[in-house]
């Protein structure tokens, strides 16, 4: 374990805070998954 966290939960909502002396991480940036469109698969027509 690299990174030291408190959980504490209070009722329904739970936060996560982060002892002392870590600095917290960053939040991963991932962008939306969009599903992979192939050259020799055309999007299906609707209509």
């Amino acid at each position: 374990m690299t990174m030291l966290c408190t959980r504490i939960t209070e009722g329904s909502s739970s936060t996560t805070v982060w002892l002392p002396g870590r600095p917290p991480p960053r939040p991963p940036r991932r962008p939306p998954r969009k599903p992979p469109r192939g050259p020799l698969e055309p999007p299906p027509r609707l209509g």
